[in-house]
């Protein structure tokens, strides 16, 4: 349920809104649909918001992302961490 706001420090759905987001997928009005709700943009991110505001990404719905034709697998969240010491 998208329409739940959690509290700080709680797990989930990492949602965005703004003017700056895409507007959907160009030709792909099914995958539009399922990445959008009410204007906001469902990330596959799974992540909390701390007192302070900063988001903590805790990992992703999927462990796959679609970039163009391509399905790419995500490391988790711990790995990238290692990998690039100054990510918090």
């Amino acid at each position: 349920n998208y329409d739940q706001e959690l509290a700080h420090e709680q797990k989930g759905m990492l949602l965005l809104k703004g003017p700056n987001r895409m507007l959907g997928y160009l030709k792909d009005e099914k995958g539009t649909r399922e990445v959008l709700h009410k204007g906001w943009y469902v990330t596959g991110n799974i992540a909390s918001i701390d007192e302070e505001g900063f988001i903590h990404i805790a990992g992703r719905q999927s462990p796959f992302a679609k970039l163009g034709e391509e399905i790419l697998r995500c490391p988790p969240p711990a790995k990238l961490n290692k990998a690039r010491p100054r990510i918090r």
